[in-house]
Order: C-alpha cells, then structure tokens, then sequence
C-alpha cells in the first residue's frame, strides 16, 4: 500500500544524508506501514523493505504520536517482542514523528550504533532532538504541499469533468483576460477548437432577456453575441479570476421564439353565448384585433379576460 513519504522519497533520503552527515550518525526514516523509505549507512541496503516485524519503537511512535529515546536498544520494555532484542547493533536510538496535520504520516530514526557514537549524542541531547525535529518538520512541509497538489488536481479534474457535461459554455479566465480553463461547449459555440491560453474581452451590452445579461465577446478577430452571467471569484488566484457561463444570443431568442409559439390562440368562435352582450363582444373584438394598439382588458377575476 502506497504511502506520502514513498511519493516523496526522494527527498525524503536527501534529508535522511544531510542529517547523517551533520549528526554523524545513521539515520533511517519509515513511513505509516513501516516500510523503509530512506536510510543511510548499514540502513542503505535494505532501504524499500517491510519493517513490520521488527519495528516495535517505531509502530509505538505511529501509534502514540511522541517521540522515543531508547538508551538500551533491545533491553528496554519496548523492544522486548522484538526478534533481533538479544542481537541488536544498536546503542542509542532517537526517534522522532513525521506529521501531516494532526496525522502522524512515519518516523524519522537516528541510530548510534557505537560506544562513541552513544556518548556523543547523550552529551548534545537536547542539540540532536531539535536537529531532529526540524529534519522532520521538512519532511512534514514537502508532504503537505504534494498533499494539496494531489487534492486540487482532484478537484480540477471533477471540476474539467463537470463543466464539460454542461450544455452552456463555460470560461474561466484569469487577471489579464486570457482563458484558464473551458468546457467544449463553450469552443462550440465560439467555433475554436482550443481556448485555453487565448485573450478574451467580454463587454457587457447592457441588455438583458429573461433575467439573463448580454455580453460582447471578442476573440481574436471575431465577435459573438451571449447571453448568461459572468461572476467575478474570491481568492487571491491568479489563474482564476472570473467565469463566464453563456449561450449565444441567437440560440436564447430561438429557445424563447419556440417556448411563446406553442401557446395556443383562442379566436371569437371559442367564446360561447347569444346574449346580446357577448355577441357586442365578439364584434368589437374582431375589430380591435386589426389594430396594431394596445389593448388594454379589464373585469373582475374569473371573467376570462386571458382568452
């Protein structure tokens, strides 16, 4: 199973060297699955391997979120399920928690493995655990910005899935006018087969039909006619600075042509009754009816005034 730090572990190893160099001992780093991604000396050659049966501190660590210092490798209480306890090479070990968030996403080890190595980082303790930490603390930063790339890409990608099921064109346009992002109704309708890149001036008419605002749109040496909203977006992003979501303004006033079209007329033959009245009505119906006025009907509610 595939870990953060096995997507980082190339610059995860870089700190585990640099850190070995300066500390001048070996280090070795483990990801949440106890799998070895990085470590250097003796640790070099059994890099990419499961440590699951034998990483007692470490599991702790992952567990607890705390650091560990063992002091006597193999006879203290947690090493005590280990199968290496009574052949351990280790004399000092200082572990330390990888976090991402509130997560704890591996471990980063520093392993004395002499005498000298021992009495050397027990004398500047608190020097190595802070060396340590920062180490880590690096190694916490590069997983959380390849976190957040992996979770915006997601999102443009169900973001580019949605758009691109969407009747009406869509264009995402950045501070300077050029196109981010399209859906292929949007080249439709502009009869381009790619936007992305392109300068975009979209001028608003002023005119507006069924709630829905007229736009200009200039691309290139062409012109097009819209209809729809454009809205400008919060945010400090540069890439994404408004979206214009339209339709052109033949295809709206066609829709709404088809939509008044269906209503059916009544003529005077529809309005029944002999009394002298109505038959007054239906003669001075006919004759307004060839007026090109205004005509204005009034009468109390129910009288069928919307025939």
């Amino acid at each position: 199973m595939s870990s953060i730090l096995l997507e980082i572990q190339e610059t995860v190893k870089k700190y585990a060297d640099i850190m070995s160099k300066v500390a001048q001992v070996e280090v070795e780093v483990v990801d949440v699955n106890l799998f070895r991604v990085a470590g250097t000396g003796f640790f070099s050659d059994h890099v990419n391997e499961d440590m699951s049966r034998e990483g007692y501190v470490y599991r702790h660590i992952l567990q607890t979120g705390s650091r560990e210092i063992i002091y006597a490798p193999g006879h203290e209480a947690l090493c005590s399920n280990c199968p290496k306890q009574n052949i351990c090479q280790e004399e000092i070990d200082i572990s330390m928690p990888i976090r991402l968030g509130e997560e704890t996403i591996g471990v980063i080890g520093l392993v004395g493995s002499s005498r000298e190595q021992k009495e050397r980082v027990m004398a500047n303790e608190a020097m190595y655990l802070e060396l340590l930490e920062q180490i880590a603390d690096f190694i916490s930063v590069k997983a959380a910005e390849v976190a957040e790339l992996k979770k915006r890409t997601s999102l443009l990608n169900t973001l580019d899935c949605v758009i691109n099921h969407v009747d009406r064109g869509i264009l995402i346009l950045d501070r300077d006018d050029l196109v981010s992002a399209s859906n292929q109704a949007a080249c439709r309708q502009l009869s381009v087969r790619e936007l992305e890149g392109k300068q975009i001036e979209v001028t608003a008419t002023g005119d507006s039909l069924n709630h829905e605002n007229e736009y200009r749109i200039r691309l290139e040496t062409k012109e097009f006619s819209v209809m729809g909203h454009l809205f400008d977006l919060e945010g400090d992003s540069r890439m994404y600075s408004r979206v214009l979501v339209f339709e052109s303004t033949r295809t709206v006033r066609e829709r709404y042509y088809e939509m008044t079209s269906m209503v059916s007329h009544a003529g005077v033959s529809s309005i029944i009754g002999s009394d002298p009245r109505t038959l007054l009505l239906q003669e001075e119906i006919l004759r307004v009816a060839k007026s090109t006025s205004t005509v204005l009907l009034t009468g109390e509610s129910g009288t069928g005034k919307e025939i």
